[in-house]
């Protein structure tokens, strides 16, 4: 969240050190189209601390790419003010040491992951960022570069600080789809286990999707009002009886809100209808339309499109989602065996380690 604003939809944003996860929301088909981008870079506020951040350092090497000083301080800059905030003198240097280790230890993953993606040429090109850019701001209610640049700067962020990661987040969910996601292998047996073991997970309701006529019912002020409606309700349900379509006649008959969409009410749960209705809904044939139903609103014509009367949902209803949820068990241990593996074939030299004075230029 960037000055009040969500930015997503565009770029998952990998968990520090994992090198990209996208959860349980995040499902099959999201890691191109619609996850979250979670902006947490700040610039050091003006003072000694951002002037002392000109002298750079050198804080680890990975590979051929130097991660400086100033980068550590600036992914870890929240923990620090919060840090600095909670603590005192001996526990403060402590903690500040542990998240100084932590955010370099991210960064380093972070860079051996996108070696790995400019190695496989899944590096966004420059008009790929734009187009995300544009996404965004379009996303936001931002017209213009200018306005994404105010917003931008309410959190201390440049518009190319901004437009780097954002080339750096589509490369690193690309990498991930193809070094990790890609390559996580289930069999039938699994799933199968999966469901057995999970039944409360695909527990529903009973629900029932019906297309819906209603005729007004007049107040019985006199014998000839309920007449005619009873008319017209008898003549619609003869035309449906005749084979005509219930869309069509609902068209032209109903007198309820949901006329004009050739009478769909939508799927129902049990509860949800008036008892009246639901007893036919949830009792008639599939496919079959129903006498006419008198109720407090009026008279009645339904039609019952589909049903599920099962408690639990079926396999292969379920089927999609336990791959999802497979997908996110094993993921863990696919993508740290395949950051253990970057490692591995890495050189990595860390300059500066957990020293609160460096990363706070007391």
């Amino acid at each position: 969240m960037v000055g009040g604003m969500v930015w997503g939809g565009v770029l998952p944003l990998p968990r520090r050190g994992e090198g990209g996860r996208e959860g349980a929301a995040r499902r099959s088909g999201l890691w191109a189209a619609g996850l979250v981008l979670l902006v947490g870079l700040c610039l050091l506020p003006p003072g000694p601390a951002a002037e002392a951040a000109v002298l750079d350092r050198i804080a680890a090497v990975v590979n051929n790419d130097v991660i400086t000083l100033s980068e550590v301080q600036e992914e870890a800059l929240p923990q620090i003010q919060k840090i600095t905030k909670d603590y005192v003198e001996p526990e403060l240097d402590a903690q500040l040491a542990k998240v100084y280790q932590q955010h370099l230890d991210g960064l380093i993953v972070r860079r051996l992951q996108l070696q790995e993606a400019r190695k496989e040429q899944l590096v966004p090109s420059a008009s790929e960022v734009n187009a995300a850019l544009e996404d965004l701001k379009k996303k936001n209610g931002l017209k213009t570069d200018d306005e994404l640049k105010r917003a931008l700067a309410t959190e201390g962020l440049t518009l190319d600080g901004f437009r780097r990661r954002v080339g750096e987040q589509l490369a690193l969910s690309r990498i991930a789809l193809k070094a990790v996601r890609n390559k996580i292998l289930f069999d039938e047996r699994e799933i199968r286990q999966y469901y057995e073991a999970h039944q409360d997970q695909f527990r529903r309701t009973p629900e029932v999707t019906i297309r819906h006529i209603l005729v007004n019912l007049p107040p019985q002020a006199s014998l000839e009002g309920p007449a005619k409606a009873r008319a017209k309700a008898e003549e619609a349900l003869a035309k449906l009886r005749a084979g005509a379509e219930f869309a069509e006649v609902a068209r032209a008959y109903s007198d309820g809100p949901t006329a004009q969409s050739g009478g769909m009410l939508g799927t129902l749960h049990r509860g949800e209808l008036a008892p009246e209705l639901e007893e036919v809904a949830f009792t008639i044939p599939v496919g079959e339309v129903s006498d006419i139903i008198q109720t407090n609103t009026g008279l009645n014509i339904i039609k019952v499109e589909s049903r599920k009367l099962e408690p639990v949902a079926p396999l292969e209803e379920a089927r999609d989602k336990i791959r999802e949820a497979l997908l996110d068990q094993k993921y863990e241990s696919k993508n740290k065996e395949w950051i253990e593996e970057l490692k591995r074939k890495a050189s990595i030299q860390v300059r500066l380690h957990g020293d609160p004075d460096a990363i706070t230029k007391r």
